[in-house]
């Protein structure tokens, strides 16, 4: 670990859902990118629950499984 906080900036914000914020984010050391999906609460602003998924792999995998779940029909 080297011991730096990350400073993530917003690249990108999509459309609110529900109560979330989506957001793709970097980090301004390591250039990492994520996606970020944050609860956003009035008038505190975005809470700290939420996911970072770092991975595409990981997203195209939720991806999948909320299609799965989409289809389902005890949904």
């Amino acid at each position: 670990m080297d011991g730096h906080k990350p400073k993530f900036v917003t690249l990108r914000e999509y459309p609110q859902v529900g109560p979330y914020r989506v957001r793709i984010l970097e980090d301004g050391v390591t250039r990492s990118r994520c996606l970020d999906i944050r609860e956003h609460v009035h008038p505190q602003g975005l809470s700290r629950y939420g996911i970072r998924i770092k991975f595409r792999s990981d997203l195209e995998f939720l991806r999948d499984v909320l299609g799965a779940v989409l289809r389902d029909p005890l949904f």
